[in-house]
């Protein structure tokens, strides 16, 4: 396959972006709650305002960060295609001399450096000055959860992706999107805690930091890209303890792996498309 199309596909789809002013509206709104956010988090851990180092930091940005970007990529990838195809545009676009599979990784790289660039502009503007603040201590740390907040976004734009090629109507690949997000973000959290006490597993809610959560709970974790990533961030600057819940990892939970997790979960999803896309009447 010739990249050269793809990457003039990519081309278009970040410039439209950024003269639908997609690119500063997501930046500064992101850079703008990461500050705030970094500032303003130190009243949670009870040391009053202002910014801490990196590994006071991560936990209050991590949460946020990681489900944020894959709502923004959920946004812009969700139309990509059905909303296209329901406006005769891609029609148009085909008639060019780009192949269907071209088309769907350009979309892909456009979008993915929309988001890489939300990313880096938020997050990184942040670090500087947290890094001004209160030095460089856990900072690699810092940097890993740059890479997996847009690890994950991509995830999710990949989803999107799938969901907007084997639809034909861009309200039914949003309303799939965000069901598929939701479940993600809550229900799949919510099954995972019912199965937990139904194997007897118990909490004790006088001293939730003395209880462990059993190795098979860590694996379910990876099939969720939202959780796995965001105790991929708290492992990087050392974190044990989140809500109360003692997150002490087993040996075989580590960064690695989390991290092939999230490229299994990128890749799928976009090679399904592929092939549905390639076979799809428009």
């Amino acid at each position: 396959m010739r990249l050269t199309g793809a990457l003039l596909i990519a081309k278009k789809e970040y410039m439209d972006k950024v003269r639908n002013r997609w690119v500063l509206v997501l930046s500064i709104l992101f850079l703008l709650a990461s500050l705030a956010l970094a500032y303003l988090g130190g009243t949670q851990a009870g040391t009053g305002l202002g910014f801490r180092d990196f590994r006071a930091t991560v936990p209050v940005l991590g949460p946020v960060a990681v489900y944020l970007i894959p709502l923004v990529a959920i946004i812009m990838g969700h139309g990509s295609i059905a909303g296209e195809v329901e406006s005769g545009s891609l029609q148009l676009v085909l008639s060019l001399p780009v192949t269907r599979t071209q088309v769907l990784l350009g979309k892909f790289l456009g979008l993915g450096a929309v988001l890489a660039t939300t990313t880096l502009v938020g997050l990184g503007v942040t670090g500087a000055v947290v890094v001004a603040a209160a030095g460089t201590a856990y900072g690699d740390g810092y940097l890993v959860l740059v890479a997996v907040s847009l690890l994950v976004g991509l995830v999710f734009l990949s989803l999107s992706l799938f969901l907007s090629s084997v639809t034909h109507r861009r309200a039914t690949a949003i309303g799939g999107a965000v069901f598929m997000f939701f479940y993600f973000l809550a229900i799949y959290d919510l099954i995972l805690l019912g199965v937990l006490y139904a194997t007897g597993w118990e909490f004790d809610l006088l001293n939730p930091g003395s209880v462990d959560f059993p190795d098979w709970a860590w694996a379910a974790m990876l099939a969720s890209p939202l959780e796995s990533s965001t105790m991929a961030a708290y492992m990087a600057v050392g974190v044990t303890e989140m809500m109360g819940f003692r997150v002490v990892p087993p040996a075989f939970f580590t960064g690695w792996l989390v991290a092939v997790a999230l490229l299994a979960w990128m890749a799928v999803p976009l090679v399904l498309s592929f092939l549905f896309f390639r076979r799809r009447d428009l």
